[in-house]
């Protein structure tokens, strides 16, 4: 299973990889933050899901900083759209 969890983290980073790909190619770069945060999720919550040492709280730790990075993916998303939405509308 640890093939499959891997596989799994390496497609997740792909797709973000080919993300910022795209969006440095339509030149809306103000996008690849959160794409970037949202990578740095799918890892440690692919992290967390390896194998650990008996006793250790790496798995816990990995999934927490997963869930933050998710959270800091979403919010970094939420202003950025925003302060476009908002942007857009004072220039009319």
């Amino acid at each position: 299973m640890v093939w499959l969890n891997i596989s799994l983290m390496v497609l997740g980073i792909s797709i973000v990889a080919l993300g910022i790909a795209f969006l440095l190619r339509k030149r809306k770069t103000v996008w690849i933050p959160s794409l970037i945060l949202a990578g740095l999720g799918i890892l440690f919550i692919g992290l967390g899901q390896l194998p650990q040492p008996a006793g250790s709280w790496n798995d816990l730790i990995f999934t927490l900083f997963g869930m933050i990075f998710f959270f800091a993916a979403a919010v970094t998303a939420l202003v950025t759209f925003l302060v476009k939405k908002y942007k857009k509308k004072s220039v009319v």
